[in-house]
């Protein structure tokens, strides 16, 4: 029996050994999105918009985003307006002190990002999703 006993234990913490995963290398949204993201694709309403090489780009920190946007059609890419506000992430939304509409993440990788927004007049919605890619 306590054979048995020291079999069952050894199978049981050799299973537990392998079976339990570390989570060091996940990732959460609010690690993932800290850097400059450039758009590279941009949709209204499942239309995509055509882009100029010089287009909006974001920079997360830890608490703020920075918004760039650049004049079109300047060569090199002129910028127009920077806007710096806070931003807070919650599961997959963000929300940026000052903007009406929330942001939701719908891919965020250590690549890519695209995220989505919704906007309701009193006619109208639109849904508009922008792809980025990260600039190292």
């Amino acid at each position: 029996m306590k054979t048995f006993k020291t079999s069952l234990l050894a199978i049981i913490t050799v299973c537990l050994t392998f079976s339990c995963s570390s989570d060091d290398d996940v990732k959460s949204n609010s690690e993932l999105i800290i850097g400059t993201w450039e758009l590279t694709a941009f949709s209204e309403n499942d239309v995509a918009e055509t882009l100029t090489e010089c287009e909006l780009s974001y920079t997360f920190t830890e608490t703020q985003a920075t918004s760039i946007k650049y004049n079109s059609g300047s060569a090199p890419c002129e910028v127009s307006n920077t806007y710096t506000h806070a931003y807070s992430i919650d599961n997959n939304i963000i929300t940026i002190v000052g903007d009406d509409l929330p942001l939701e993440i719908v891919t965020l990788n250590s690549t890519t990002m695209v995220l989505k927004s919704v906007e309701v007049d009193s006619n109208n919605t639109y849904v508009y999703i922008g792809t980025f890619t990260k600039k190292e």
